[in-house]
Order: structure tokens, then sequence, then C-alpha cells
């Protein structure tokens, strides 16, 4: 067992783990696989998108989403960060940043930004360790990832 988590990229067939880790019933898996799709677009969202999934010895771990954008004067948004509770605190939230931001760099998308509610402080304090600064109460935003 390495516990390292590895990150790829998520198919259609790993929309119901995808759900069952958000939650949201059959009304989100429908979401999911519109954004994986690339038919379901989010509030200012434009069609580049990625999600990638992180596995832990090859068991599901969590998730992540993003894409270009005009929300906020960003050109890309963090859509979704989920991590199974038994895999927070391996490495597995870090690593799914750490290959979205390299998504987001490798399709010269530099100012992004995140929607986390105020009082979500777990997401909010990996979100500033990995550079997020407060854009207003309930946006976070990384202002230039080429600088990071």
């Amino acid at each position: 067992m390495s516990n390292e988590p590895e990150i790829r990229d998520a198919q259609p067939v790993d929309v119901p783990k995808l759900v069952s880790l958000r939650g949201g019933g059959e009304r989100f898996e429908q979401t999911m696989l519109g954004y994986l799709q690339g038919t379901y677009f989010p509030s200012c969202a434009l069609a580049d998108r990625a999600v990638f999934v992180g596995t832990v010895d090859n068991v599901f771990a969590g998730y992540i989403a993003g894409h270009r954008t005009t929300r906020h004067g960003c050109d890309g948004e963090l859509q979704w960060l989920n991590v199974a509770e038994c895999y927070r605190g391996m490495g597995v939230a870090g690593a799914l940043i750490e290959r979205m931001f390299d998504w987001f760099i490798d399709h010269s998308i530099l100012n992004v930004c995140v929607n986390v509610a105020s009082e979500n402080v777990v997401a909010r304090t990996v979100y500033f360790r990995h550079g997020a600064q407060q854009l207003d109460p309930h946006w976070l935003v990384w202002p230039n990832l080429s600088a990071r």
C-alpha cells in the first residue's frame, strides 16, 4: 500500500461515485454527466473543462472539476472539490488541486476563482494553503497561477 494519491481523468462511468460523494441524487447525476460531456454549463462557464478523480490504493477518494469562465473577471473557475472524509488529511485534496492547476495553466487559464461559503472553514483552509486570496465573502481567487 502506497497511500499516495493517484490522479486520473474522470470518465462517465465515474459519475455514480462522484454523485455519491457530493450527494444530490439523480438531479446531480444528470448535472455531473452533462458537465463531463460538455452539455451542462454552470453560470458564466465556457466550453473548456476538466474533471479529475483521485484514488488511494486504487480506491476512489475524491474529485475536482474546473472550467474556463468569465465570472468575476476570472478566466477559470474551480467548480467542485470533494474528498471522502476517510481520505482527508492524506494529500488527496492537494494532489487534485495541483492537477487542476496544471490543467488551467496548460490552457492559459491563470486567474481562477472558487465559490466557498464563509462558514466552510475546512475548504477555505485548504484553498488558502494552496495560495488562494479573498475576493469577497463568498469567493476566493488565485490571481495568477503562473506566479505560484
